[in-house]
């Protein structure tokens, strides 16, 4: 008689996964991954628990230093729009001033050139100079 349930158990065992992927059947392994799975995520439910604990605590002490903050937020918003239209008003007169100095500027870039030529001029003569005399204290 045991033989008999053995060939069957045999045969159930073989027959098992095709079963399971034609009819989608449960098997013992489901069942062990799911325990193992529920027992994980009972694990896990602690952790997230506390640690959610944690963050209210933590927002509910954030919540006054908030308010704090957004007064602080708009009163530098009213400075700085107040700051902004002022530098609205000195834009328009240095737009002015820049217009006037770029004329100004552009008449007389030949004798600004001019400068700068002989300042590289002067500054190579100096270098030259230099090494002359390195080369006579040299000898």
């Amino acid at each position: 008689m045991l033989s008999c349930l053995d060939k069957r158990r045999v045969v159930l065992s073989a027959v098992g996964p095709i079963l399971k992927w034609l009819f989608d059947t449960t098997t013992s392994l489901d069942v062990e991954e799911l325990y193992k799975t529920a027992h994980k995520m009972h694990r896990t439910e602690g952790h997230i628990i506390h640690t959610v604990n944690h963050q209210m605590t933590y927002l509910k002490t954030l919540d006054p230093a908030v308010k704090l903050n957004a007064e602080t937020v708009e009163t530098l918003y009213e400075k700085g729009k107040v700051i902004m239209l002022d530098l609205n008003k000195w834009e328009d007169e240095t737009g002015i001033a820049i217009h006037w100095s770029n004329y100004t500027i552009y008449n007389q870039i030949n004798t600004f050139t001019y400068i700068c030529q002989l300042v590289f001029a002067i500054l190579e003569l100096q270098i030259i100079v230099k090494e002359v005399l390195i080369l006579f204290t040299a000898l």
